[in-house]
């Protein structure tokens, strides 16, 4: 989604603003929709305010762990190119060694047989390529795992340096597990957090963003408040997409 993260938070202050403009009128402010009464929208305020909270609290385990996984993938192709060489100088059969090449092009995200060139000139529809770099965290985890089985396979396959080891390689296999397991879950929670916010934030006539519009044209019907009108009219709120703005 485009809409910055900021304007969430931004728009909820506003609706502070909102309250305290026409708070302040007193008694005048006395609507018959109950959901733009004032004890109404302190509550969707209040709502606001933990919702925006909870986005806060779920963004910044989640950033950790993507720059943890960062951290711990960094390494895997450099890793495997040595393995590969390792490989290479044992008495391996050429066929293993093949295959071994044949994974560490899709951990790296090498493509086994060249990308086919568009036909020229090209067709009125683009040709999209269907990417098979497998670049995806799960499929390089995969691809590693399948990796180590071919090398447990093979006999010759006895590396002195133990981050080639399959021992090495294992423990080095389980940390990428984890700290991919650690973003997929963390990611899962501010998921979650995201749609409760949409949801105080924007969901169709009971969410925040249709309140202020509610209460601003409330305000418009009495006479002796134009100036707090046009005040309320600068204060301008943001919402995400149509097509993404929760409906129940």
């Amino acid at each position: 989604m485009a809409y910055q993260e900021t304007g969430h938070a931004q728009n909820v202050a506003k609706f502070h603003t909102v309250i305290t403009k026409v708070t302040a009128i007193g008694v005048v402010y006395n609507p018959s929709n109950a959901l733009i009464k004032l004890a109404a929208l302190g509550i969707v305020a209040t709502n606001g305010d933990t919702v925006i909270l909870g986005v806060d609290n779920s963004f910044t385990p989640w950033s950790n762990n993507v720059g943890g996984r960062e951290e711990q993938f960094s390494p895997l192709s450099p890793r495997v190119t040595n393995v590969i060489s390792a490989l290479k100088a044992t008495k391996a059969s050429a066929k293993t060694i093949k295959d071994a090449i044949a994974l560490e092009k899709k951990i790296q995200g090498r493509r086994a047989t060249p990308k086919p060139k568009p036909v020229i000139p090209p067709p009125l529809v683009p040709i999209v390529y269907i990417s098979a770099s497998q670049m995806q965290f799960d499929s390089r985890i995969e691809n590693f795992r399948k990796l180590i089985i071919l090398l447990t396979s093979e006999p010759e396959y006895i590396p002195n340096e133990p981050e080639l080891t399959i021992a090495g390689l294992t423990t080095y296999l389980g940390l990428l597990q984890s700290t991919n397991t650690a973003v997929v879950t963390s990611l899962a929670t501010l998921t979650e957090a995201r749609k409760a916010r949409n949801i105080v934030l924007y969901l169709i006539e009971t969410g925040l963003y249709d309140i202020q519009k509610s209460v601003k044209a409330y305000i418009r019907s009495i006479p002796s408040q134009t100036n707090l009108y046009k005040q309320l009219t600068k204060i301008k709120f943001t919402q995400p997409p149509k097509k993404d703005r929760p409906t129940s």
